[in-house]
């Protein structure tokens, strides 16, 4: 039976709904009993309720799911929501929007903090979360105090397994990303005690991220962070190019130009094919434009992608699609302004549904 770190129940019209994240492939799952129930693939016999397992199993088959599912097993996001649209009722309609909010929240932090969440959890959220964190130390009035409070809710997150060392790494970098070009911003503003005190912080970070680095089920691993500092250096030294915790990673293949659209009766239309893609876009982690606060959008643009992709995939035919999504469709911003793209494979992906897309948007 595979293991899994972050298992979630919460209730949806009285009844409970149970999560999970699997940890062999990172993917967001639900319990597909209750999928079932709220689709009304049920019957009653005997004043008992049976759920339909050959419809539902018909229908996972028609979706080309590769197993038969029975109680208590889990079926994964991307199948979820083709799944509930065979039901076309309101109610697995409601069903399916909050689901995806939960699934959503379980990806995205780990745990979804509930009505009775600590505050702790709550507070860290807020202030110290992946797209929140920069904001937080570039407009600091505390900056000592700020990051004493971010050292002592992250270590709590990490208690309640919402985080763990290698996201606390993560999250010390943006720190001192945050703080290092806040200093060569207003160099000529700040005192010699200011610039000496944020020095001192970014010091202490620094040797935080280096501990955290070396902490791994209790004990050090000189080597093998002796090789993730390698690589990192590596990276790091290529010009001008930004370093992996600054992009931002949504969970989706990239889409091809050649089946964007369709040509009948000399008119043009999208494909099915991209339509789905369209509408099962990760949009809620897609930052809001104000995360790319260094960069003025009517200004040319200059875009890196990463890409985890299938191997007989030519990823310079993804890069249209995700700009469109992006620009267009998510910033309602021209994608003219993109004058510069850095697109790169960084990934293999088996299937389609281990696909990602990494990205950073900069000022040329």
């Amino acid at each position: 039976m595979t293991k899994n770190n972050n298992v979630l129940t919460k209730e949806f019209n009285g009844q409970e709904v149970t999560f999970r994240i699997n940890n062999e492939t990172g993917v967001s799952e639900v319990q597909i009993d209750s999928v079932a129930r709220f689709c009304g693939w049920t019957r009653i016999k005997n004043n008992k309720e049976y759920l339909m397992w050959d419809r539902v199993n018909g229908y996972l088959s028609e979706l080309q799911f590769p197993q038969k599912c029975g109680k208590g097993d889990f079926i994964p996001e991307y199948i979820m929501y083709p799944l509930i649209g065979k039901a076309n009722n309101k109610q697995a309609t409601n069903f399916m929007l909050w689901v995806g909010q939960v699934l959503v929240d379980l990806r995205t932090k780990g745990v979804v903090i509930l009505n009775h969440a600590e505050n702790a959890a709550i507070d860290f959220e807020k202030k110290y979360g992946k797209y929140r964190i920069r904001k937080t130390f570039t407009k600091s009035n505390n900056i000592i105090e700020d990051y004493k409070e971010f050292d002592k809710l992250s270590k709590a997150e990490r208690k309640a397994k919402r985080l763990n060392n290698k996201d606390r790494v993560k999250l010390c970098n943006i720190i001192v990303s945050a703080l290092e070009k806040r200093i060569n911003n207003s160099l000529l503003e700040l005192k010699p005690s200011e610039i000496i005190g944020m020095q001192e912080v970014i010091s202490d970070i620094k040797t935080d991220i280096t501990k955290l680095s070396n902490k791994k089920n209790g004990g050090d691993k000189t080597a093998q962070t002796k090789k993730i500092k390698q690589l990192q250096e590596q990276l790091e030294s290529i010009p001008n190019y930004p370093v992996d915790y600054e992009f931002v990673t949504l969970d989706v293949h990239g889409f091809s130009n050649n089946y964007m659209y369709k040509y009948c009766d000399e008119n043009v239309y999208k494909s099915e094919a991209y339509k789905m893609w369209i509408k099962y876009f990760p949009y809620d982690n897609v930052p809001e434009i104000d995360y790319w606060e260094d960069v003025d959008f009517d200004k040319p643009i200059e875009l890196f992608i990463n890409y985890v992709a299938k191997p007989d995939i030519d990823i310079r035919n993804l890069d249209k699609s995700f700009i469109d999504m992006i620009f267009n469709n998510i910033y309602e911003v021209d994608d003219n302004i993109v004058e510069s793209i850095h697109s790169q494979r960084v990934g293999v992906a088996d299937t389609w549904q281990e696909g990602k897309i990494s990205f950073f948007i900069r000022n040329k």
